[in-house]
């Protein structure tokens, strides 16, 4: 299995599209690309990986995992499953569409498990939103329509066609505000979503490289980025962001953090340490926003962090 394969994850509720989307990606696979699709049916009996198979794509590779959620009951059968495809068919591409009713973080956590990590490469996760169905009570009140939301690096507005301009701005504007920012928030129609998506350019060589930004004349951002792999203690992690807050010139601080086998949102003010759990897991990152005041650089709020491992 030395050949590595671009892995994306197309999520999203049921009914908001998943299929249709991938049908049309298929529509637009290059020319001397072998791509395979893993479907995930909560059912015993799959009707999604059928439709697939029936879209003309007679070279393509389906399999599906049905019986439950790929990182819960299923997930014996999706890691054997995924194998097989890897070493059989060695795509190009592979296509995962998980059920709309389990956790998509969890089968991130699996495909960074060591025996799958080495041949795969985790593109683009995208996540299809019906903006129709969009509400802040409903990203409270049920995790498993926020963990995809939270999770994705795209969002795909779809059946914009039957939302009226308000709900699209609805989804539009909560996107626009989250940490960290999606790669791209877009509307389709049917699932029609151009195949250039699938690539984001992530790559591991940028992980754990600190970088400065200036936000404006007034506002300074020291910003961190770690590997997934590296995992930080929660209890650390609080103490030093009590420390921090306190410091002349913090303004706020954000930060995404793997903490044991969850990952945290740290939301700081000079008032309060706000933590809670969050599905995201691209990497860890953290970012200090200050008036200019504060007198610690990147290299020395790195060293900080690097002690919170361990």
């Amino acid at each position: 299995m030395s050949k590595i394969a671009h892995v994306n994850l197309i999520t999203g509720s049921l009914g908001s599209g998943k299929t249709s989307t991938i049908l049309n990606l298929l529509k637009q696979r290059p020319t001397g690309e072998s791509w395979a699709v893993l479907v995930n049916e909560f059912g015993d009996q799959g009707i999604d990986g059928a439709i697939i198979a029936a879209s003309g794509e007679g070279s393509l590779a389906i399999s599906e995992v049905a019986g439950g959620c790929l990182c819960c009951a299923a997930g014996v059968s999706f890691r054997v499953a995924i194998t097989r495809l890897l070493r059989e068919r060695r795509p190009d591409r592979l296509l995962i569409e998980p059920t709309g009713l389990g956790h998509a973080s969890g089968i991130i956590d699996i495909l960074r498990e060591p025996e799958l990590a080495d041949p795969i490469r985790l593109d683009e996760i995208l996540c299809l939103v019906d903006a129709r169905e969009f509400s802040p009570a409903r990203l409270r009140d049920s995790s498993l329509y926020a963990n995809p939301l939270q999770l994705a690096d795209v969002l795909i507005l779809n059946k914009a066609d039957l939302a009226c301009e308000q709900q699209l701005k609805a989804v539009e504007d909560w996107a626009e505000r989250l940490y960290p920012p999606k790669q791209a928030i877009v509307r389709a129609i049917h699932g029609n979503i151009d195949a250039a998506l699938l690539q984001g350019g992530h790559s591991t060589r940028e992980c754990g490289t600190p970088f400065h930004r200036a936000e404006d004349t007034r506002q300074h951002s020291l910003s961190l980025r770690f590997p997934p792999e590296r995992v930080f203690s929660r209890p650390k992690l609080r103490r030093l962001l009590d420390n921090l807050r306190l410091s002349p010139g913090v303004l706020r601080i954000k930060a995404i953090l793997r903490t044991g086998k969850e990952w945290t949102l740290a939301n700081v003010t000079p008032d309060s340490v706000e933590l809670s759990p969050i599905s995201y897991r691209r990497d860890s990152r953290v970012e200090l926003i200050h008036d200019g005041q504060f007198t610690l650089n990147v290299p020395a709020l790195q060293n900080l962090f690097d002690t919170l491992t361990g």
